[in-house]
């Protein structure tokens, strides 16, 4: 197995606890305790909904990265393009949404770059 996409996984599986551990204790859990966000009021279910739409990304993120571990080299090269592909946007979009602020663009090009240079 290539070290690599080794390097990939762990690091899809690391950020991947980071944004559900983080993201409850910092922005989930506390926007779900508002009193004041009124569509809460209006739709109960709206607090599940939430809560797990935020924490199916790490679900489907470790799902990834157990894809990820199960590549080779040059086999499954169009997958590998795809998730190389996911991975630039998704740091784009965090780069440029958030103005560089939050540092997880970095995590999700290495992963790219890691991925990019196994395939």
């Amino acid at each position: 197995m290539s070290p690599l996409l080794i390097t990939a996984a762990v690091l899809l599986v690391l950020i991947a606890l980071a944004h559900s551990c983080l993201g409850e204790r910092l922005l989930i859990g506390p926007l779900l305790k508002d009193p004041n966000v009124v569509i809460f009021k209006r739709a109960p279910l709206t607090k599940n909904i939430l809560r797990f739409a935020w924490h199916i990304t790490t679900v489907a993120w470790w799902g990834m990265a157990a894809a990820i571990l199960d590549m080779q080299g040059g086999e499954n090269l169009l997958s590998m393009y795809i998730y190389i592909a996911t991975f630039v946007v998704t740091g784009v979009m965090i780069l440029a949404w958030t103005k560089g602020k939050h540092v997880a663009w970095i995590v999700f090009f290495a992963i790219a770059g890691c991925l990019f240079a196994a395939a």
